[in-house]
């Protein structure tokens, strides 16, 4: 399910706060034909801004965020739209 957000940057929302850098979201390139990012309808071109709340910095950022069991993820969509 997809839920409309207002999106902010905030520094605490990073997994390690008190960063001085700009970083940048994560841009889905491919899905997987009947993945579950399909079915919930992501699309090249969209892009990961944060994960359960907290911005990955880097792929190693990325795999523990998604090692949860349950995930909340903030997307802006490739039209620029948050969801």
């Amino acid at each position: 399910m997809w839920q409309e957000i207002h999106y902010k940057e905030d520094s605490n929302d990073l997994l390690v706060p008190n960063i001085t850098y700009k970083i940048n979201p994560a841009e889905i390139e491919s899905i997987d034909y009947n993945s579950i990012a399909q079915e919930i309808g992501f699309e090249s071109g969209d892009c990961i801004i944060s994960i359960n709340g907290k911005k990955p910095r880097d792929l190693i950022d990325y795999q523990i965020l998604i090692s949860e069991e349950i995930l909340n993820i903030t997307v802006l969509d490739k039209n620029k739209k948050n969801s």
